[in-house]
């Protein structure tokens, strides 16, 4: 495993330029959206209305989750909370770009767009963009790898004689090589955004809306 992960960060640097504007891109797009809302403040109910996560109260390991943090599991709400996670970057960045090459990489840009009009700093998260915000951050960067994944695999695919392959179906298999590679990077972070998160909502709001 070590050695993947080394190899997954190899990946991260013979790629950097790419990965940055990844970042560059989604973070720009948070803070764009955060700015914009704050002009137009009923840009916030809407995109909460559209990502309400509420109204998938019927699938099972949502309900799970809520009431993990209802009732203050701290282990159990990360863990559910990072299978959540997972899955929203598995099933719609990776799964969709392995059929249309880096079409999820839009999916991780929408993302960014809603929760920049969602955690615009107003409201009730005014009171917890404080503890709230590093969730906001290290989740969309585990976002964001799964992302940088896509785009390598897609890069392998266009150019397969640039990576030594002689057919594009081959750089397509030895490519999902490359990205279960990175995905352990995006597995780390969103182990920690994941207990960060349950550590913030569980014990870290509650005082801040009490102060």
């Amino acid at each position: 495993m070590l050695g993947n992960l080394i190899a997954a960060f190899g990946v991260v640097r013979q790629h950097r330029k790419a990965f940055l504007i990844l970042c560059a891109i989604f973070y720009g797009l948070l803070a764009f959206a955060m700015l914009v809302t704050m002009f137009m403040p009923d840009l916030k109910p809407l995109a909460k209305s559209i990502y309400d996560i509420n109204n998938l109260h019927h699938v099972a390991i949502i309900q799970s989750t809520f009431n993990a943090y209802a009732q203050g599991h701290l282990l159990t709400a990360a863990a559910l909370t990072f299978l959540v996670n997972l899955g929203v970057a598995v099933l719609l960045t990776t799964l969709p770009s392995l059929i249309i090459p880096f079409i999820g990489i839009l999916a991780v840009f929408y993302r960014g767009l809603l929760w920049g009009a969602m955690f615009a700093p107003f409201g009730f998260e005014r009171l917890i963009l404080v503890p709230h915000l590093p969730t906001v951050l290290v989740e969309g960067l585990g976002y964001v790898v799964a992302a940088f994944a896509t785009y390598v695999h897609g890069v392998m695919i266009s150019r397969p004689a640039q990576y030594g392959f002689a057919s594009r179906g081959e750089a397509y298999r030895k490519g999902l090589r490359v990205v279960a590679q990175v995905y352990l990077i995006v597995v780390l972070i969103l182990v920690f955004a994941a207990l960060y998160e349950a550590f913030e909502a569980i014990y870290l709001v509650p005082l801040f809306l009490h102060h």
